[in-house]
């Protein structure tokens, strides 16, 4: 059973992503996904959103595609303002 979850950054404003990383479940994600974007002025973490893009098995070695968007802080916050 050992899969884990692959996710990406991705730049609205750039209309790209990366990079690809994978962690244990959304929570790890969300942390790494903070680390990634917090050298960034504030007004522009709002550009940014975090993505499953899926499901790596250790195992067989077999990618299987889910996407999600992941929902973050700097998501909740621009909502708010």
């Amino acid at each position: 059973m050992p899969k884990s979850n692959m996710y990406c950054i991705y730049d609205k404003v750039g209309e790209e992503s990366g990079p690809v990383f994978h962690s244990k479940n959304d929570a790890v994600a969300i942390r790494h996904y903070d680390l990634m974007i917090q050298n960034n002025e504030p007004a522009w973490k709002s550009d940014f959103e975090l993505a499953q893009v899926g499901v790596y098995d250790h195992y067989t070695r077999v990618i299987t595609p889910e996407v999600r968007i992941i929902p973050t802080q700097e998501a909740d916050d621009a909502e708010t303002i």
